[in-house]
């Protein structure tokens, strides 16, 4: 095997499990990171892990609901007035993923993704971490109305062989005694579960990389440079070259590839938590979510994390903590006993393109170059494979699962050969 010196920029669940796996193909690998692993996006997502969860996020139906979201300022959507201009392009592209043949293709390629989770979880954390961090225990949906689950949903679930079990009143009681509210429907997904802590998760891998003979800098790329044999990474401190160089920066993905000429219309869908870490009730045993008013409320190591929300505002848009508050109101509704005191907030940028489906490809104008971000609100899913398959894509080797609806030129038509030469354009309407 042709063994490669290869920078991975990002460490977050995806570019740990991409250096993870590339370390085990005989690769050598150093991740560069401008803050420690697991310190983004990564650090406070709900944890959940989802195999069987492919009904992508834009389907038919969900544009009528989009003017009532943005009506309420401190509804499950926002966009902050002077992003507008910028995101429009973006979400009239997110609505024409909507469309029920595209809609069954992404759930086609998310399934596919998604569905070995779990087993990719086990072999890069070995049995005994797997078992102290990751759990596979269920997921608990409910809706307080009636059940308004679109029927595109049973469409896809009954394609790709999803079940979820119906739960009365009582059986959600005995499961949750502490969700002390009016329920007319829930269902478990057995088949699913959540890491105890995403970010304990991360840190168990970035270790595992280091404990494996990889290196990890705390370093922020500048720019990249493409050279007759490979890459040079200009560093806040230090110049490295590499022979392969893998992004996998998530929503940052695209500051680095603009200089080359590349352009995705990658989106930053922020997310908000509120984390109460004396909740003075049990914890639940898995994470539930609302259905009809979107959030959801994980066990994280005893602490209890409602996770949610959705706001578009851009990268360098401060923290809007009021955004982050709604959720602490939202689960006194359904969890009145949780003590709220000394809650803290958290806010992150899930790097999405308009499909909700990543980028894993060989990059179409410059050899040596590997992206792999854009994975949305599932990258606790996502990720492991994606290191399955990044590592493929530099051996050469014809990857675990077809990778043609994540190429990167269904939204780039090109590249440039310099910063000189932007060529690299994504129609609005295709």
């Amino acid at each position: 095997m042709n063994q490669q010196n290869v920078a991975v920029i990002g460490a977050g669940i995806v570019g740990t499990s991409i250096a993870l796996n590339l370390l085990r193909r005989g690769h050598h690998v150093t991740i560069i990171e401008r803050q420690g692993p697991g310190s983004g996006t990564s650090f406070g997502n709900a944890g959940m892990i989802s195999p069987d969860s492919c009904v992508p996020l834009s389907i038919p139906g969900l544009l009528r609901k989009v003017p009532g979201y943005l009506l309420n300022p401190l509804g499950p959507l926002a966009i902050q007035p002077r992003y507008l201009p910028r995101v429009v392009p973006y979400l009239v592209r997110w609505m024409r993923a909507g469309k029920l043949d595209r809609v069954l293709k992404s759930s086609d390629a998310i399934m596919a993704l998604q569905s070995p989770a779990f087993a990719e979880y086990e072999a890069m954390l070995g049995p005994a971490a797997f078992s102290e961090l990751i759990r596979c225990d269920g997921q608990l949906y409910f809706w307080q109305d009636n059940l308004a689950r679109q029927p595109i949903t049973d469409m896809i679930w009954q394609r790709h062989g999803v079940s979820a079990r119906t739960l009365s009143r009582d059986e959600v009681r005995d499961l949750v005694p502490t969700l002390k509210v009016k329920i007319s429907h829930a269902i478990l997904h057995e088949r699913r579960g959540h890491a105890v802590n995403p970010y304990r998760v991360v840190c168990r891998l970035a270790a595992q990389v280091e404990s494996e003979g990889g290196s990890i800098v705390r370093e922020e790329v500048v720019r990249l440079i493409p050279q007759a044999n490979g890459w040079r990474l200009i560093t806040s401190i230090a110049n490295r070259s590499f022979d392969t160089v893998v992004v996998a920066a998530g929503a940052w993905s695209g500051k680095l590839l603009g200089p080359l000429g590349y352009r995705f219309p990658l989106e930053t869908e922020r997310g908000y938590h509120a984390t109460f870490p004396n909740p003075n009730i049990p914890a639940p045993p898995f994470p539930i979510i609302c259905s009809d008013r979107p959030a959801a409320a994980s066990p994280i190591d005893g602490d209890i994390r409602i996770a949610g929300t959705l706001e578009f505002a851009g990268l360098d848009a401060p923290m809007r903590p009021e955004r982050a508050e709604v959720l602490v109101k939202r689960i006194k509704q359904i969890m009145p006993d949780l003590n709220v005191e000394n809650h803290s907030v958290w806010m992150g940028h899930r790097p999405c393109l308009p499909d909700h489906l990543p980028i894993i490809d060989r990059a179409r104008c410059h050899d040596g170059l590997i992206l792999a971000f854009g994975h949305a609100h599932s990258g606790m899913t996502s990720g492991p494979q994606t290191g399955r398959l990044v590592a493929d894509l530099v051996g050469r080797t014809p990857p675990a699962i077809d990778l043609t609806p994540f190429r990167s030129d269904r939204f780039c038509l090109t590249g440039a050969a310099d910063a000189g030469q932007q060529l690299a354009v994504w129609p609005l309407l295709s």
